[in-house]
């Protein structure tokens, strides 16, 4: 089932674990390619077998229930109001408050719980404004920018937060028309979507570090899965070059920014980002759900490819993305015959990182040849995975009896036609 946008389905089950509390688990969702490595958070996560609450269909009379819980973190009693996910027996929650953040309540942290009087409703891009601007450090200069869908909240030069919505919007629409065109229909997101952009990569790092730690120094930017915003800074290196208050067009943004050596690498890593919060807002994917980790970076890069000749760096979706592609034939030259099956099977290859950048080209190959040669089995697989629960698990060997289930059961034969496809692949 999808609640406005958020999927939770068979919440019935799910379970929370009854001998052992919840109990720390990070969940370390590290992703990107040497310099970019997104999605990273720390959570507290549960195992089953204590049964959970399920979360009723908008259509059902019976409202989705809304707690208000005082909960204690780092000797402070902090209060959150959301809606039940999932309750578990031993008193925890797993809670969707009004910003579209998650907050996974451990029972022995909870000091009191009760209903609320009213259901709880998305915040409006107003609101989460005026909040956001609340939370941003003392004495730092902060403005809220806002587009159809997205809130922006940035201390750079308004020019740069401009064109970055402008883009936003682009792969927005980019995005839904594209699933539209392959017969998949997503959810409109319930809450706006929130992008933190920050001036400096040492602003940036005082925000990032305390939230994903020392991992931030090796990141440009990250999608949180826990508070739902894209973090940020300037990549561009156009802070200081247009000063605040002058008035620039996109097209000599654009060329400002695309003169830079990095200029492909930082579009990149926007659309790359985006495109991960759009997949969890959507109904694509289910957050803090066993997602295969070469499906959902799979995904980002093959959006993420720049276009220096569109208005804002990036365009046409599904080209071939020549970073990703000169990488997996330098790794297609020492590739192990039983590399589908654990990327397929198993994501360590993504937070190892000297296989880092061998496991982002090979998923970005893999899904460009499915998207291409598969699309139709493609979709209803992204469909099955839309399905997933969250805090549920998958072992390898049950992901590969699942991709077989779409694409065969001959992994060797879809093996070989993958490797033919891509070495047939034009480079320039």
């Amino acid at each position: 089932m999808l609640y406005n946008g958020y999927a939770v389905r068979n919440m019935n089950r799910l379970f929370f674990e009854t001998t052992v509390p919840m109990r720390p688990f990070i969940a370390s969702l590290l992703i990107g390619h040497g310099h970019r490595i997104a999605m990273v958070v720390s959570i507290f996560l549960c195992t089953a077998t204590l049964a959970a609450a399920p979360l009723q269909e908008k259509s059902d009379p019976a409202q989705p229930v809304t707690k208000r819980i005082w909960l204690e973190v780092k000797d402070e009693l902090r209060e959150i109001v959301g809606e039940v996910i999932l309750e578990g027996q031993d008193g925890g929650f797993l809670l969707i408050s009004s910003d579209g953040r998650l907050t996974v309540a451990e029972a022995k942290s909870l000091k009191r719980s009760e209903d609320a009087k009213e259901p709880m409703m998305p915040a409006t891009q107003d609101q989460l404004g005026a909040a956001l601007l609340e939370q941003m450090p003392k004495g730092s200069k902060f403005n809220i920018h806002k587009t159809k869908h997205f809130v922006i909240c940035y201390d750079t030069t308004e020019a740069y937060a401009k064109w970055t919505g402008t883009l936003y919007e682009k792969i927005y629409a980019g995005f839904y028309n594209f699933w539209k065109e392959k017969k998949l229909k997503l959810d409109e997101p319930r809450f706006p979507l929130v992008s933190l952009v920050f001036q400096t990569k040492a602003s940036y790092l005082e925000y990032a570090t305390p939230e994903i730690g020392r991992t931030a120094e090796s990141m440009f930017g990250y999608y949180n899965l826990l508070s739902n915003r894209v973090t940020t800074f300037d990549l561009t290196g156009t802070e200081g070059l247009i000063p605040d208050g002058v008035r620039v067009n996109q097209v000599e943004l654009l060329n400002t920014i695309m003169s830079k050596p990095e200029a492909e690498r930082t579009i990149a890593t926007l659309v790359h980002e985006t495109i991960h919060q759009l997949s969890y807002n959507s109904g694509l994917q289910v957050r803090l759900a066993d997602n295969p980790k070469w499906v959902s970076e799979g995904l980002a890069v093959f959006f993420e490819t720049p276009d220096g000749r569109s208005t804002n760096g990036w365009g046409k979706i599904g080209v071939v993305n020549k970073h990703n592609l000169r990488n997996y034939l330098q790794y297609k030259t020492r590739r192990p015959v039983n590399s589908l099956v654990q990327l397929l099977s198993d994501d360590s290859r993504f937070t190892n990182p000297a296989q880092l950048q061998d496991a982002y080209a090979e998923c970005w190959a893999l899904n460009y040849f499915l998207l291409k040669k598969k699309p139709k089995e493609y979709v209803e697989y992204l469909k099955f995975l839309s399905e997933l629960d969250p805090l549920g698990n998958t072992d390898g060997k049950q992901r590969v009896v699942d991709f077989q289930k779409f694409f065969g059961n001959d992994l060797d034969g879809l093996d070989r036609e993958f490797q033919k496809f891509i070495s047939l692949t034009p480079v320039k």
